[in-house]
């Protein structure tokens, strides 16, 4: 049985969607159900593939080339087994919160299975990217733990990259961040083999509430 760190159970949230239809979704220890005017869906996390997670800032020129942040926007997509996507995005109040919620606990519910499958020596893949024991393998090729020195979070204007450093500081390879689902799993995963980088970029404080995620999940996973 997973205990939950980042939601209580019975966390219920009702928004306002498109056209003014409300929705509901209520977190319990096995999954979330979503209700709106066709009826309720339930999501168990045992039944979820992917969760697709993406934020970003937008910037204004307010003068001289002064660039400021006037608002951020995010978008969770969850993948389960059969059924239809359900998406969660700015057409909802306070869609920031309520997408980090819910990646927080798929992400926790969902560890435990990648952890076992890569102990028991199995590649794991996020979307394009595996990951096993012997290194990181993408389409076009596969590098080797030992000549990888971090992988770091980077942002670059609308889309945000994993870019693969080698130990002789020069990038290996770019993975775009959209495409690899289940990013805070990814993290904690490359953290564990210590393969995590800090974020950079103007934006690095994106990447790094994911981090800080990751990492809390982690200790908090080391502790139970």
């Amino acid at each position: 049985m997973v205990a939950f760190f980042f939601v209580p159970l019975g966390v219920i949230f009702t928004v306002k969607g498109l056209r003014g239809r409300i929705l509901c979704m209520e977190l319990f220890e096995r999954g979330v159900v979503f209700t709106n005017y066709r009826g309720g869906q339930t999501l168990l996390w045992e039944d979820i593939t992917a969760v697709y997670w993406e934020q970003f800032s937008h910037r204004t020129d307010v003068a001289l080339g002064l660039e400021v942040t006037t608002h951020r926007t995010a978008k969770l997509t969850i993948v389960p087994r059969f059924g239809k996507h359900v998406v969660v995005d700015e057409r909802f109040p306070r869609h920031v919160e309520l997408a980090a919620v819910i990646r927080d606990a798929a992400g926790e519910a969902m560890l435990p299975r990648h952890e076992a499958a890569l102990m028991r020596g199995e590649r794991i893949f996020f979307g394009p990217v595996g990951i096993d024991r012997w290194g990181l393998h993408t389409a076009q090729a596969a590098y080797p733990w030992e000549i990888v020195a971090a992988v770091r979070w980077e942002p670059d204007g609308p889309s945000a990259w994993y870019s693969v450093y080698g130990t002789n500081h020069a990038r290996l390879t770019t993975l775009s961040a959209s495409a690899i689902p289940n990013g805070i799993i990814f993290q904690i995963i490359l953290e564990r083999l210590g393969k995590l980088g800090a974020s950079a970029g103007a934006d690095a404080a994106l990447g790094d509430g994911l981090l800080t995620a990751a990492r809390r999940l982690l200790t908090r996973s080391r502790v139970s």
